[in-house]
């Protein structure tokens, strides 16, 4: 792959089935949705229908489950259901298909008939188990209009695929300056303000890239640039010098290092992990200020507070 994926729902629901003609990923996701309302509606006459009036009952009964297993996950099969079910009332209220997103796997495609916008139904159940009654998936079907809105009225440029472009630039660190600039410029006419290379702009792009986690709109290869310009920050901070040895033999955007003699830092990595595990922990600007201390310490010498 070109870029690391979210671990999506790429073995969906059941095991294979036997040899003869495989059900459509439309129908194996039907399935599961199907299945998800028949648990819903347990002990009623009919299955909670694949419909936004169901939200409510779905999630009263996701967080059932999920009290009766403190700190545990949902089961695997429970999860898929429920992202099928979830991803399946959005296409049918606002369009979509399923298909394979080079970054994200499997998710819903073309939203709202949006080009490029991104469901990621996996995302709202996991993120359901960890915040429980503070996530409302109603909520988020609500606000979904208006997100798309957005995103169809303030589309962030597509640089066009990234890695051919930097490998076959003569200076590493001139292809990504122009990259970062780049970046910069799409901010600013997305949002109408520049975002300032530093570590305050890296904060402000951190709080638009968690807003990506369950409905994405930008193109895969906006996210390169975005950590192009994470490690420009920390370049113009700490030094370091730019190298693509990695990505050229990996093929991958992710391995671009920002290398210092003792580390390598991996800025696009770290911005498509953001993304595709949604971490609660490190902030970008701290992975940032950790370089001085992560030195010392490989250099045996012990770390001073940044």
């Amino acid at each position: 792959m070109m870029i690391p994926r979210l671990r999506l729902i790429r073995s969906l629901f059941e095991p294979a089935p036997p040899p003869g003609q495989p059900p459509a990923l439309e129908d194996e996701i039907a399935a599961g949705a199907g299945r998800f309302g028949a648990w819903v509606g347990r002990g009623r006459a009919n299955a909670c229908p694949v419909a936004a009036d169901s939200l409510p009952a779905a999630e009263r009964a996701v967080e059932a489950l999920l009290a009766a297993r403190p700190g545990e996950p949902l089961p695997e099969e429970a999860a898929s259901d429920a992202a099928a079910f979830l991803g399946e009332v959005v296409r049918v209220t606002h369009g979509g298909h399923w298909g394979d997103d080079p970054l994200f796997g499997l998710a819903l495609l073309d939203v709202g008939g949006l080009p490029g916008a991104r469901l990621l139904p996996l995302a709202l159940v996991e993120k359901k188990r960890q915040l429980g009654t503070r996530l409302s998936w109603t909520r988020f079907f609500e606000t979904l209009p208006a997100r798309l809105d957005g995103e169809r009225t303030r589309p962030m440029a597509d640089p066009g695929p990234m890695l051919p472009r930097l490998l076959a630039a003569e200076s590493p660190v001139g292809a990504v300056q122009r990259e970062a600039a780049a970046f910069g410029r799409a901010w600013q006419d997305r949002f109408g303000s520049p975002l300032v290379l530093s570590l305050q702009g890296v904060r402000e792009l951190e709080r638009f890239l968690r807003s990506q986690f369950f409905l994405c709109g930008l193109p895969p290869d906006a996210f390169v640039q975005a950590g192009l310009f994470v490690g420009e920050v920390g370049r113009g901070l700490f030094g370091g010098e730019w190298d693509f040895a990695e990505a050229r033999e990996t093929g991958e955007p992710a391995r671009i290092a920002l290398r210092w003699p003792e580390l390598p830092y991996y800025p696009v990595g770290r911005v498509l992990r953001l993304l595709t595990d949604q971490p609660e922990g490190e902030a970008l600007d701290e992975y940032l200020r950790l370089i001085p201390a992560a030195r010392k310490e490989l250099r045996g010498t012990a770390p001073e507070p940044i």
